[in-house]
């Protein structure tokens, strides 16, 4: 557990490489020993350990702080379907090149007040977003561009309840 926690800080630092060599090391080890579904943390006969859900959400670059939300992928590329996982919602955040970014809920509720989004292109902050299919006017949030990255600060906390999605699009 401790050592893809250490993995996850190393891909959230962006030193993706790096954490995904720790990934490797770590399964190759256990795959080795035939202990692929019996870590042995805990005594042993442990699934697999907790912090490895750390992993999926730091290639994402998720961020989380009281309705603030931060996706700032670590991937090569410029088309994704990413999981994440919150607390309270999970989903996919999904992207395109040149088609902005869709962020589904699968299960549960997921409320935004603030978002951010690396790695995607938007000019003096102008976008189009789209919440539970609607098109959300303009003095229903500011825009800008903070650090490379889009920030979208909402004027209502938008929530998202399963089976629905916010679509940003430049």
């Amino acid at each position: 557990g401790v050592e893809l926690g250490f993995a996850s800080l190393l891909i959230y630092e962006g030193m993706v490489k790096e954490g995904l060599k720790v990934v490797k090391d770590v399964d190759d080890r256990y795959r080795k020993a035939g202990l692929y579904f019996d870590h042995q943390e805990f005594g042993g006969h442990y699934f697999r350990p907790m912090s490895a859900w750390a992993i999926l959400n730091a290639m994402l670059g998720l961020g989380i702080n009281d309705g603030a939300l931060e996706f700032s992928p670590r991937l090569p590329g410029k088309n994704h379907k990413l999981f994440y996982a919150t607390g309270t919602a999970t989903g996919h955040y999904i992207t395109k090149a040149g088609k902005g970014v869709t962020i589904t809920v699968e299960q549960g509720e997921l409320a935004i007040r603030k978002l951010t989004l690396g790695g995607i292109a938007a000019k003096g902050g102008k976008v189009t977003v789209k919440a539970a299919g609607k098109v959300l006017k303009g003095e229903a949030y500011s825009a800008a561009v903070a650090d490379g990255k889009l920030v979208l600060n909402f004027a209502d906390e938008v929530k998202l309840p399963a089976g629905k999605e916010l679509a940003v699009g430049s």
